[in-house]
């Protein structure tokens, strides 16, 4: 009679002073079989490598740890029931089923693909997200693609961002900088309101129901170099006291200013009709 006996030795510790590295897959040889065991053993700036698989679990990052996907296909690695960010860290080629509910700290989200959830990622006060080169789409109940609470922050740069049941961006009284994406499909493009500043620039909109670009309610982002064409009701809308500037972007489709809003408007390319309620009869030569 033979015997095997295997024998599995716990993940490498690291040195003093050393980050560790440790792996997960779901079925099969690593160090853990979930992404949450994985985190209760991490240090700030220790990495966690997830394998091939479907993870059925909430991911709480209340570490600065970076949780990497293993794969070149990031829908391969699913986490099913959405991520809470607290901290800094990072999350990077990874599919996230559900919210990506960013509460506090500097975290990247990169290269992710998100989806089905009330909102694809949520950024609350004090929060000042990196997101870069994601994609994000369908999310069905609040229904924005990002969603930037009251004193948040945040830089989203070149995702692709689409199918989702309100806004692609809704910026509500923070500061954020939405630049390189490419936004469609979504009732609203980019929605600034309450006092929301920022930029919004080089972003191809398209394909939008209602507003392209929506600046309400003392809002005043600048509006630069973007591309904004096939929307229902207007490429650009400033309405309810918006403020903002307006510059430079290629707009197939109306731009209108409702009275008593006071946006700087420059020099655009515009292919339909520029409609500015401020300017009165009593303005132009007889």
């Amino acid at each position: 009679i033979f015997f095997r006996i295997y024998f599995f030795s716990p993940p490498r510790m690291a040195a003093q002073g050393e980050n560790k590295t440790v792996t997960v897959i779901h079925t099969g040889l690593a160090d853990y079989k979930s992404i949450v065991d994985a985190l209760k053993v991490c240090d700030d700036g220790d990495t966690v490598i997830v394998k091939i698989g479907q993870y059925d679990e909430t991911v709480v990052l209340d570490k600065c740890v970076h949780i990497q996907g293993d794969s070149e296909q990031n829908t391969d690695i699913r986490i099913t029931g959405g991520v809470v960010c607290t901290t800094g860290g990072s999350i990077k080629g990874l599919s996230v089923q559900g919210l990506v509910d960013i509460r506090s700290g500097n975290v990247l989200i990169e290269n992710c693909d998100i989806f089905s959830g009330a909102d694809g990622i949520r950024v609350h006060k004090d929060a000042n997200p990196t997101i870069v080169k994601n994609s994000i789409h369908d999310a069905h109940q609040g229904g924005d693609g990002i969603y930037f609470g009251e004193n948040s922050k945040g830089t989203v740069m070149e995702n692709e961002i689409f199918n989702n049941r309100m806004n692609g961006v809704h910026v509500n009284g923070s500061e954020v900088v939405v630049k390189n994406n490419k936004i469609y499909n979504c009732p609203y493009g980019v929605y600034f309101r309450r006092g929301g500043q920022g930029l919004v620039e080089r972003n191809d909109i398209q394909n939008i129901p209602s507003f392209g670009v929506y600046v309400t309610t003392q809002a005043d982002p600048v509006v630069t170099g973007n591309k904004i064409e096939t929307c229902g009701i207007h490429c650009v809308m400033i309405s309810t006291d918006g403020k903002g500037t307006i510059k430079d972007n290629n707009i197939t489709g109306n731009l209108t200013v409702k009275r008593g809003c006071n946006p700087v408007v420059g020099v655009n390319m515009v292919t339909g009709r520029i409609e500015n309620e401020n300017i009165v009869a009593a303005e132009v030569p007889v």
